[in-house]
């Protein structure tokens, strides 16, 4: 993810695969995003309890805090786009 805002400033496109929202989820953690920073949190369930709606969490956390990073490398790239069409 460190790559992201690197990659799209560069390219029209970006597809992230991340596993770690379900390795995450198989091992009982759960993603928030605090300050702007991804925070894993142990979440504990019984034993056989489906890990779903972690997994879903996870997922949307993630998608959320990539495309964030992609939409912050992408701003200064469509500015000087302009300024340059402007000149």
């Amino acid at each position: 993810m460190g790559e992201s805002g690197t990659l799209g400033a560069a390219f029209s496109s970006v597809t992230v695969i991340d596993t770690s929202a379900f390795i995450r989820a198989q091992k009982r953690w759960r993603i928030a995003i605090e300050d702007g920073k991804l925070r894993w949190a142990r979440s504990p369930t019984l034993p056989g309890t489906p890990i779903d709606d972690l997994l879903d969490n996870n997922i949307a956390a993630l998608e959320q805090y990539s495309d964030r990073l992609l939409a912050k490398s992408r701003a200064p790239a469509a500015d000087a786009s302009a300024q340059s069409a402007a000149a």
